[in-house]
């Protein structure tokens, strides 16, 4: 199914896929070019998975759930926009350094991704 830029669902864009994709990629501890080299694609085409929220929707559709099942997620609950970022998922996909202890010990705790249970973000 073809998309374009108009006919993002709202679910999809509050989704904020680029940065689900990020945030599991840490979680997993897994690197950009790992994660390319289980794709077989390029880090710097893998990069714009993470850098461009709506890159995934318009990718070709098995390459998507291809890198959705390497990061543990379900390509019909993310194509539905159903995945959203815990408060520690905002944080990792804020940063641009390394992580810290800190924030290495919190996200071997908990997920920063979780599939939304209501129309509304539910905390």
């Amino acid at each position: 199914m073809s998309q374009t830029k108009e006919c993002y669902t709202v679910a999809q864009r509050r989704m904020k896929a680029d940065r689900i994709i990020k945030a599991m990629r840490f979680y997993l501890g897994l690197s950009q070019a790992t994660v390319a080299e289980r794709l077989g694609v390029a880090t710097t085409a893998y990069v714009r998975y993470e850098q461009e929220w709506e890159y995934i929707f318009n990718a070709n559709y098995s390459e998507a759930c291809k890198l959705l099942e390497i990061l543990q997620l379900d390509p019909q609950t993310f194509f539905k926009g159903e995945y959203e970022l815990s408060e520690l998922g905002y944080i990792l996909t804020n940063r641009r350094h390394a992580l810290n202890k800190k924030l290495r010990n919190e996200l071997q705790k908990c997920c920063p991704v979780s599939v939304r249970t209501c129309g509304t973000s539910c905390k």
